[in-house]
């Protein structure tokens, strides 16, 4: 798995049933392959999680690092649209809300809460604001 070297990330983390998990790793690949990102700093990684329950789970994350954001010239805005568009799909479908936080490489137990992506999710023009205050 690739380590992002940016200090500043955002990061998504969920978990969704695992039938709806089916062909969400192709359908995150599609999107990695066909946007145009700003930076080389784009992951996203799942994996099966253990449930005490009949319900398998699936986790999965996307990490955007944001260390380039002020010299793209609010380009890395795309990304983070790309990003929520997919994840609003997601969340619509499976029904679960998707955290989206800013990370910290140097302070890996510290996170600063940007959104919840859900029906009552911010637009990504509110969301790109949070984490420019965030990410000063």
């Amino acid at each position: 798995m690739p380590v992002l070297t940016d200090e500043i990330v955002l990061n998504t983390d969920a978990f969704v049933p695992v039938d709806q998990a089916q062909s969400l790793r192709q359908r995150a690949h599609q999107l990695l392959a066909s946007h145009p990102w700003t930076t080389k700093e784009i992951f996203y990684g799942d994996q099966a999680e253990p449930t005490d329950n009949d319900a398998p789970l699936w986790s999965f994350c996307f990490n955007l690092g944001l260390d380039h954001i002020r010299a793209t010239k609010c380009r890395w805005r795309g990304d983070v649209e790309a990003i929520v568009n997919f994840l609003k799909d997601v969340a619509a479908k499976t029904g679960q809300e998707i955290l989206l936080e800013i990370r910290y490489r140097s302070k890996p137990w510290h996170s600063q809460h940007i959104a919840y992506i859900d029906d009552e999710c911010p637009d990504c023009d509110e969301i790109c604001e949070m984490i420019e205050r965030v990410a000063k």
